[in-house]
């Protein structure tokens, strides 16, 4: 990690949310991994057999092997790890366009978790800088369908974010056995969201995606609905147009689900204009899944894909459903 460049950077990076939020984030410096931002603390599960144990896990997927990352070997036993402040990597979940993510174990406090690590241009301190920024005050934004931002920081060269495990699948995977009312109402979410945050910055374009794609839009397999990415907009967008971004993200993803808005295009891309008629018309469209929506995907995932479900519970040590 580059320690002197992190120790010029970061505070500048900080300097407005702090400005904005005081003291809401004070820098937490941890053995190995300093310059790390620590947030307030929030595991927001809708189903607690979803949480993953680690004295259930097999610990041997902390250990190092080809093509992971580099990281120090876990003793099998939990209970003599319990050291404070690192981030144990394990393999990686899955890919995005700006970077990866990885299980892992935070072993300060116990709790598995998942780290995204973001790919910047090689150099680039100044785009580094302004995405820790925007991943900073990302990380104060909380909604059902956002992920809660546990912690933040520069390592081994990569801007991270570390969220609460994620158990599902993402949209691009789930596409072809999505019914249409399933599909409406992931819409219907999406572009709540989106209003939500509109609606909530402290000045406009403050909380963004500065787009985002199906991969970024996750079906966990308790029915939530998590959207990942905010705050990243600086490694797409460098005109400061990531709300305008976004809501063509809108437009895309109900292309992608084959959701017809041709009639509300012109609507959704004046950011003058909010989208409350666009989504009272989503609403109309399957107003019984809208209204219910994580209840129903949960029974729909658990038809659909209950072989990737037994699987992944396995896998994580939890028992197989009935």
């Amino acid at each position: 990690m580059r320690v002197l460049e992190l120790a010029q950077l970061f505070p500048q990076a900080l300097e407005f949310v702090q400005e904005k939020f005081g003291k809401a984030f004070p820098l937490a410096r941890f053995s190995g991994m300093q310059g790390i931002l620590k947030t307030p603390k929030s595991f927001d599960i809708m189903d607690d057999s979803w949480t993953v144990d680690p004295k259930k896990l097999d610990l041997s997927l902390f250990v190092n092997k080809a093509g992971q990352p580099a990281h120090r070997r876990l003793p099998f036993s939990a209970e003599e790890h319990l050291e404070s402040g690192e981030y144990v990597y394990g393999p990686k979940l899955r890919s995005h366009k700006d970077g990866d993510t990885f299980l892992a174990l935070s072993v300060h406090d116990m709790h598995v978790v998942e780290i995204d690590r973001y790919r910047v241009p090689p150099y680039d301190f100044q785009r580094e800088a302004e995405l820790l920024k925007n991943l900073s005050m990302a990380s104060q934004v909380r909604h059902r369908n956002l992920p809660d931002v546990l912690a933040l920081g520069i390592a081994d060269e990569f801007p991270f974010v570390v969220r609460p495990l994620i158990v599902g699948r993402d949209l691009a995977y789930t596409l072809q056995k999505l019914t249409s009312a399933s599909r409406i109402s992931i819409l219907f979410r999406v572009f709540r969201v989106i209003d939500f945050l509109e609606k909530q910055s402290p000045f406009p374009g403050a909380y963004q995606f500065g787009y985002f794609e199906p991969c970024n839009i996750h079906l966990s397999f308790s029915g939530r609905i998590l959207i990942t990415g905010l705050g990243s907009q600086s490694l797409r967008n460098h005109q400061e147009q990531g709300h305008l971004a976004d809501r063509q993200a809108l437009l895309d993803l109900a292309e992608f689900l084959s959701i017809d808005l041709k009639g509300y295009k012109k609507q959704i891309l004046d950011p003058q204009k909010g989208l409350e008629t666009c989504i009272r018309h989503i609403s109309s469209l399957s107003p019984e899944w809208c209204a219910r929506t994580e209840e129903n995907l949960s029974a729909f995932l658990r038809v659909e894909f209950l072989e990737e479900i037994q699987d992944d519970r396995a896998f994580y040590g939890l028992h197989t459903l009935q």
